[in-house]
């Protein structure tokens, strides 16, 4: 691949820039093409600078939205939207110019471990949606299958990107510390609303950027292994070890802020898994100690909300148990196939609509369950697949692998570990946030596991 002129990412840098004050400043008609024609234009040209801002965009999938026809569109969604269009835009450009760089994607997509599986996503979720266009079921909505489908189908151009930029081993450093910039941001977000409630002297769950405390505790609990897996093994490269384990902490204090429960189990359980991996079996007791630590906490700033897991008659803990009843009886009536991913009614009939407020996409608390109910057997085991080869990939290139690759992987290992652990009690995978990480931990992980050693570099 010939090298791109040194001021190319300056200029993709530069439209990234018009295109967020496009979108936060122009009406949505003209905020939304505009953002779209800036932001595909770098996911085609400049892959790595395009994943970064996919990456940061989706702390923001909240905050600001643009209502057009009958969506209402985040800058998330747009970023996303351009990366799948924008890979699809490079593949044909290549094509057409007849570049060596596009055999060496189709082959690789060609090669692909995760190719069956995905390609049965992709098809069981397109067979769904039209039958919602086609014959509607009682209780489906448009918008909640094609938010469903889009999430099932957009986030693999994450993946594809994250193929492109991490085998050019000058980028993963930068890729990784801009990652780690969206959660320094939302560590501060959450920080600083806890501080404000505090001398409010209101009760608080911070939930920084995010819609809900509930969806800061899903980005934390993937972002906070990822990055002490990495402080760990980065070898001699103390300042960025340095940097990572300080943000670790912030983004620790920020879980511990926003009373997740699954948050808190999902980090638990990959940090004993770190420590088991690496055979550290001492660090066990610290962790246990600190876990116990923050249930007192919790307990003492009048968060118990451990104890009220054991409440099954209100809160939380309540909605949880509708909802799986509800999943279940779905299981029951459609066992291969699912309901679809546009009807709600049949949670609707147990779980009241109050509680349901704010969720774009309504999911069922475990994603056993929740893949099972909306795609069937066909689709979970289409997602068991994916997670059975990623891991096998992960494991392989930590066993395997030195340097950057092998830290990267076990970084992988422990961040999906948590996200498992996380998605038996809350959200696995349907979310704009929580689905761009899923596939860039796919794509990340395929990369280490067939590409050659990056040696440790010594600062």
């Amino acid at each position: 691949m010939i090298a791109s002129p040194s001021y190319i990412p300056m200029i993709a840098l530069g439209l990234i820039i018009v295109g967020v004050f496009a979108f936060l400043l122009l009406p949505a008609l003209l905020a939304v093409p505009l953002s779209l024609l800036c932001f595909l234009t770098v996911c085609a040209t400049v892959p790595y600078i395009g994943l970064v801002w996919v990456l940061i965009s989706v702390i923001f999938h909240f905050l600001v939205r643009k209502h057009i026809f009958s969506f209402d569109v985040s800058i998330a969604d747009v970023s996303l939207l351009a990366a799948t269009l924008g890979v699809i835009g490079r593949g044909y450009w290549y094509g057409l110019v007849d570049a060596p760089e596009l055999s060496v994607i189709f082959g690789r997509l060609r090669r692909s471990p995760y190719l069956i599986p995905a390609l049965i996503l992709v098809v069981e979720a397109s067979f769904h949606l039209m039958r919602s266009v086609m014959s509607p079921a009682p209780g489906s909505s448009m918008v909640v299958a094609l938010r469903a489908y889009t999430l099932l189908v957009e986030p693999i151009s994450v993946y594809i990107l994250a193929l492109l930029s991490f085998r050019h081993r000058q980028n993963i450093n930068w890729i990784l510390d801009m990652l780690l910039l969206a959660g320094l941001l939302v560590a501060l977000g959450a920080i600083y609303q806890a501080g404000r409630d505090i001398l409010a002297g209101e009760l608080f769950r911070t939930r920084s950027f995010f819609n809900h405390p509930n969806t800061l505790g899903l980005f934390l609990s993937r972002m906070i292994p990822f990055y002490a897996a990495l402080c760990l093994l980065m070898d001699g490269q103390w300042l960025r070890r340095f940097l990572y384990g300080s943000v670790v902490v912030l983004m620790g204090l920020a879980l511990l802020l926003s009373g997740s429960r699954g948050g808190f189990l999902g980090v638990l359980a990959a940090l004993i898994l770190l420590a088991v991996i690496l055979r550290r079996f001492r660090w066990l007791i610290p962790v246990g100690l600190g876990a116990v630590v923050i249930l007192l906490i919790m307990t003492l700033a009048g968060e118990s909300r451990f104890g009220a897991l054991l409440d099954l008659g209100s809160g939380s803990a309540d909605t949880r148990w509708r909802i799986w009843r509800a999943a279940f009886e779905q299981i029951i009536a459609h066992p291969l196939l699912g309901i679809g991913i546009g009807n709600v009614a049949w949670l609707v009939k147990y779980v009241p609509r109050e509680r349901l407020v704010g969720a774009e996409i309504v999911d069922a608390h475990n994603f056993l369950l929740d893949f099972w109910s909306k795609l069937g057997a066909v689709g979970l085991g289409s997602l068991l697949a994916l997670l059975l080869i990623f891991y096998l990939l992960a494991w392989d290139s930590y066993k395997h692998k030195n340097g950057s690759y092998r830290a990267i992987a076990l970084a992988a290992i422990c961040s999906m570990t948590a996200a498992v652990v996380h998605g038996l009690v809350d959200a696995f995978y349907f979310g704009v946030p929580i689905a761009v990480f899923f596939w860039f931990l796919l794509g990340v992980v395929e990369v280490t596991a067939t590409s050659p050693d990056i040696p440790s570099q010594r600062e």
